[in-house]
Order: C-alpha cells, then sequence, then structure tokens
C-alpha cells in the first residue's frame, strides 16, 4: 500500500478516483493508521480542512500536532480556532504546533509572521517562502524539494522541520 519515495520515506495517498465517497466511520481510519504505524517509525497524517469524526479521533490519536496557516485574516480565524479546540480536547498534551506557509506572496495582503504569532500564543515552528516555481516544479517532476533544488533555503527549511518533528535535532528556527 506504501509507495517507496526514497530510502527514508513512503507515501500512502488517498484514491485517485474521487467519485466514489469514502465516509467511513472512524475506527475504520484508526485501523489503516495503525496497520502503518506498524511498519514505519514515523506517521505524518496530511488532514483535509475540514471537522469530521475520523479527522477530530485523528488529531485526538496523534503524538503531536503541526496546523499549517497562511498568513491571511481567515487562516488565522481557522488555525487559531482549531488549536483551541484542539488544546481543550488534549489538556495534557504538547500544545499543536504553528507552520506559516506561503510567505510574501506578491499582491496578498498578509499579517506579518510576528503579529500572526502573537495572535496565536505560538511561535511558528517554521516560516515557508511563497515560491510557487520551485514547489510547481517539483510536483511537475514528481520529485521531492530536496530532489529539485537541494540547496534552497526552502529545502533547508523542510529538513529542519523535518528533523524536529521526528526528534532529530532541537527545535527549528523559523
Amino acid at each position: 500500500l506504501l509507495l517507496k519515495r526514497g530510502e527514508h520515506l513512503s507515501l500512502f495517498t488517498a484514491p485517485a478516483a474521487l467519485e466514489r465517497d469514502y465516509d467511513a466511520v472512524p475506527e475504520s481510519y484508526e485501523a489503516v493508521i495503525d496497520a502503518v504505524r506498524q511498519s514505519s517509525p514515523c506517521v505524518i497524517l496530511d488532514l483535509p480542512h475540514g471537522w469530521s469524526p475520523w479527522i477530530r479521533a485523528s488529531l485526538q490519536g496523534a503524538d503531536e500536532i503541526v496546523v499549517v496557516a497562511t498568513p491571511d485574516l481567515t487562516s488565522l480565524r481557522n488555525a487559531k480556532n482549531l488549536i483551541e479546540i484542539i488544546k481543550n480536547a488534549r489538556p495534557n498534551d504538547q500544545a499543536p504546533r504553528l507552520v506559516l506557509n506561503q510567505v510574501g506572496q506578491p499582491k496578498r495582503p498578509e499579517i506579518p509572521a510576528k503579529d500572526f504569532a502573537e495572535t496565536m500564543g505560538l511561535q511558528p515552528l517554521a516560516v515557508v517562502p511563497y515560491d510557487p516555481a520551485l514547489f510547481g516544479q517539483a510536483a511537475n517532476n514528481g520529485q521531492m524539494l530536496p530532489e529539485t533544488a537541494p540547496k534552497s533555503a526552502i529545502t533547508d527549511t523542510m529538513r529542519r522541520l523535518s528533523r524536529t518533528l521526528t526528534g532529530r535535532e532541537a527545535d527549528a528556527a523559523p
């Protein structure tokens, strides 16, 4: 079920067919996630923006949660609400972490990272600049960022983020 993308990365992707509904009970998702956990030392779930029983169960069962937001008002509101829900549901766990994505997009009014962090009450674990050429090239070539641009600042940011989340080094700086 896993698509190997390198020595240390395998992907378990969503089905490609969109015409079918995949409205399974949360226990079905938990069973699949548990099966993947048994064969992988680290499992990262990229959950859709939404709120359903299986997403709630996945978040409540996670060892660590990272909320990715863009620096705009709508994303700030959504991220703040999600983080508050998670904190209330998991009062004894570490607070969710924050990653700011697509920072510096031209012609888009954005909230400065410092102000975003202050409002959230969280310092971003990483700040990822807007670079449609790099991400577009990687996507179109079916490559990971280190394959497309191994020496780019964004690749370095993603490496630091990965190392921090997997416990391989101290918290990354934004």
